[in-house]
């Protein structure tokens, strides 16, 4: 795996035993690539679904269209799915790119009113 993370700061992601800011990685326009082997998967593991050969993935920080701090994220791999009417191995080829924009600061939410 190949791997360049920004350090110190809060907003962090933890994955695969390791740990970014979010917000240093994005202003660093760090990369990070690699493979994320089937049994490190837990929480799809808990939903029946296998990933065999891993997924590769790839996670580059940057600037949006807004110049606000990003991340952009894509995996892609084989997985096994279970069909929810039969119960089968349902095969699925998972190819999916998210992007997100980070706050670098604390928003305060406010209270929805009551019905």
């Amino acid at each position: 795996m190949s791997r360049a993370a920004g350090a110190g700061g809060s907003a962090s992601v933890v994955a695969a035993g390791f740990a970014i800011d979010g917000l240093a990685f994005a202003r660093d326009g760090a990369r990070l690539s690699g493979r994320i082997e089937g049994g490190q998967l837990a929480r799809l593991a808990e939903l029946g679904c296998k990933a065999p050969g891993g997924l590769e993935f790839s996670l580059a920080g940057g600037v949006n269209e807004f110049g606000k701090p990003a991340l952009e994220l894509h995996v892609a791999g084989d997985v096994e799915l279970v069909c929810q009417r039969c119960l089968a191995p349902l095969p699925y080829r998972l190819q999916d790119r998210k992007s997100t924009r980070l706050n670098s600061s604390h928003v305060k939410r406010s209270r929805m009113p009551s019905s």
